[in-house]
């Protein structure tokens, strides 16, 4: 996936929509976070800045968006309602 588009929440809950993309750095990067141990998570913590914290929350939500975005590809299937539109057509005037 090239890029997403997610809701971004400004203020008053006006929301946009942002166009993210992961680069391969920032793919290295979330495996690092997603594959730490707590220990070296909570070094890697205490030695960064609020920057480094609000950048590895931003890969966590885009991760996670770009799972649940896979996850209703997979169940957003057609589904076969002739059955039921065969048992609803006696119902119409």
């Amino acid at each position: 996936m090239p890029g997403m588009k997610v809701a971004v929440s400004r203020g008053c809950g006006f929301r946009y929509f942002k166009e993210l993309k992961m680069n391969q750095h920032d793919k290295d990067n979330l495996q690092f976070l997603l594959n730490s141990t707590p220990a070296t998570l909570k070094d890697w913590y205490d030695k960064m800045d609020e920057d480094d914290h609000a950048y590895a929350l931003e890969l966590i939500r885009l991760h996670s968006s770009e799972l649940i975005v896979a996850e209703l590809e997979l169940t957003d299937e057609q589904e076969d309602l002739s059955l039921a539109a065969k048992y609803l057509a006696k119902y119409r005037l």
